[in-house]
């Protein structure tokens, strides 16, 4: 498999992010989201949120499990009412099955012989807003040559040269 990613903030510092590690020989954890807000504030929690999601992935569970659990933690003490939309995925790099969460995040989509279909939505809402929220996982299966195709709103939300808003069709 090969990973491509880029990040550019609209402003000096944002609150969008990625990330992206192992979670054992096999497994791969992905994870895309957005911050609530802009500037400082929003990348602060953005810090947050990618470090306590590292932290909630180590029990090496399914993304609708990580999610719970990352809800639960950004939750507490969250006195500025930030919140995160957010999508995770476990990909098992041997048999090209992935598990997928979202919590109100846009919805990657699937590359498959050079035709693009929008990931089925998972029962999710946005992470660090109600303490005890509950997320639903997916699962599909990644052939080789498929693509799984990432982004956060600023790619939604750009314009193009006739100054038209991209959107996700």
């Amino acid at each position: 498999f090969d990973l491509y990613a880029t990040l550019v903030p609209a402003r000096e510092v944002g609150g969008d992010f990625y990330d992206f590690f192992f979670l054992d020989k096999d497994r791969l954890c992905l994870a895309i989201g957005d911050v609530s807000g802009k500037g400082v504030p929003a990348s602060l929690f953005m810090a947050v949120t990618k470090t306590l999601f590292k932290a909630t992935s180590a029990g090496n569970d399914h993304p609708d499990q990580i999610l719970g659990r990352l809800n639960d933690e950004l939750c507490k003490d969250n006195t500025t009412c930030m919140f995160v939309t957010f999508f995770g995925a476990i990909l098992d790099i041997q048999t090209g099955q992935m598990e997928y969460s979202n919590a109100g995040h846009n919805l990657p989509y699937k590359l498959s012989n050079q035709q693009a279909k929008q990931l089925e939505n998972t029962k999710g809402t946005v992470v660090g807003a109600f303490e005890g929220a509950n997320f639903e996982k997916n699962t599909i299966a990644l052939e080789p040559g498929d693509w799984i195709i990432f982004y956060t709103d600023g790619v939604t939300e750009a314009m193009n040269a006739q100054k038209e808003h991209f959107s996700e069709c």
